[in-house]
Parts: C-alpha cells; sequence; structure tokens
C-alpha cells in the first residue's frame, strides 16, 4: 500500500512534467489507444463474450491539462487503520493509511488531512 501511494504521487508529478512538455494529450490518447485495444483483443478482453460483438470502444472525458496537478506526499507518523466495507462479505478488510496526499486543483485545496 505505501509503494502504491508513493507510485501514485510519482505519476501524478510525472503527468504535470509531461504537461509543462506540451505531450500531456499525445501521451493520454497513446494510453487511451491501448486501452481501447486491449479491451477489443478478443484473447485480452474483459467483455463478456455476448456483449463483444456490440463492442465500440471505451469512453473517456476529454484530456484536459486543468486536471494535471503536482502533489506532496506527507508519511503517516501513526500508521492508522480504517475498515471499508464494500460488500456484503463478513470478512471486512483492514487498510492501513501510509500517507496523504495533498494537492490543489484550480488554486482550490482539495486534499488535506490537519
Amino acid at each position: 500500500m505505501k509503494k502504491n501511494v508513493i507510485i501514485i504521487a510519482t505519476i501524478l508529478g510525472f503527468q504535470c512534467c509531461i504537461a509543462q512538455n506540451g505531450v500531456y494529450e499525445l501521451k493520454v490518447k497513446a494510453y487511451q489507444d491501448s486501452m481501447n485495444h486491449v479491451q477489443s483483443n478478443p484473447k485480452t478482453t474483459q467483455i463478456i463474450e455476448e456483449e463483444f460483438d456490440q463492442f465500440t470502444g471505451l469512453h473517456f472525458f476529454p484530456i484536459s491539462t486543468a486536471f494535471v496537478v503536482n502533489a506532496i506526499l506527507e508519511e503517516s507518523k501513526t500508521h492508522e487503520t480504517f475498515k471499508l466495507t464494500y460488500s456484503d462479505d463478513p470478512d471486512v478488510p483492514v487498510y492501513v493509511i501510509y500517507g496523504t496526499v495533498n494537492f490543489t486543483l484550480n488554486g482550490k485545496i482539495r486534499y488535506r488531512r490537519d
């Protein structure tokens, strides 16, 4: 989990650099095309066989550099735990908070944990 948070923060930082170089849209479009290629291939798709013939492609929001952010990862000193119930499964998994990612979007703080 800790590695996932670090990876996400790194990706967010990397995306910011790409946007500054004017290549962001091309990178996102290439990723979207690769996702459509995977789903369009009967050997790699997750689409069930009965629905595969109607598949015309994944739908994406328009690409916008307005959603590229710089984020700061602050490691948690306490590593609190919490349970996340997302089904009727009686074995609710326990998750550890390894850190917090703080960022602003359009000049507004979007996540901050005090």
